[in-house]
């Protein structure tokens, strides 16, 4: 009895020690959020103001189709370094249940019962980087310069932020969460404008 004691003493001293060993203590939820996806993607089409640097500001159509169902959103960045810009609503009548429910998994957040609709959701931003490369790790760096604008967007007075890249010449685009605790206010804010 004594033996087994010591036995039991030394195997949760070794877990306790190397928390990267899985344990039956592991729950559900901890596996579910190590197995989020990094980042949720969608293709990108300029809908006003050309490129990037061009004048005034650019809008971009963000469209994103997964089990036969599309979701489409706009967004605004002025040509600045850092600023206001918005989330719209796109006017086509699209179902973004599927959208909400892989943000919500991405950001570590929740699709809310209710919000009070907007047609219009200003953020801030902060460019981080313009003409940057992407690397497989999914990190961007800007040598060699690339095609990819990566920008830090802002919501709920700055309380919930999450990261913006745009690849225009690929027509790419893509959310990645900032921090994890901050994904339910950000999908309370971004549902403002999706869920109808």
């Amino acid at each position: 009895m004594k033996r087994t004691c010591r036995i039991a003493a030394a195997v949760i001293v070794c877990l306790a020690l190397c928390p990267g060993v899985p344990y039956a203590g592991d729950t559900k939820a901890e596996k579910k959020k190590a197995e989020a996806p990094d980042a949720v993607s969608f293709g990108v089409e300029i809908v006003s103001g050309g490129t990037r640097w061009g004048p005034a500001e650019t809008t971009w159509r963000m469209s994103y189709t997964k089990d036969k169902k599309t979701a489409t959103f706009r967004i605004t960045l002025p040509h600045k370094a850092l600023g206001k810009g918005s989330f719209t609503r796109d006017e086509k009548k699209k179902d973004a249940t599927v959208l909400l429910g892989d943000l919500a998994t991405t950001l570590r957040g929740k699709v809310p019962d209710t919000v009070d609709q907007v047609d219009e959701l200003p953020v801030t931003f902060y460019v981080l980087g313009d003409n940057m490369t992407k690397t497989k790790t999914g990190s961007f760096k800007a040598e060699p310069a690339g095609d990819w604008l990566a920008v830090k967007i802002f919501v709920a007075k700055d309380h919930g932020e999450f990261y913006l890249n745009i690849n225009e010449k690929e027509g790419k685009g893509e959310i990645r969460m900032k921090d994890p605790e901050q994904g339910v206010v950000v999908m309370g804010e971004l549902a403002k404008v999706l869920l109808r």
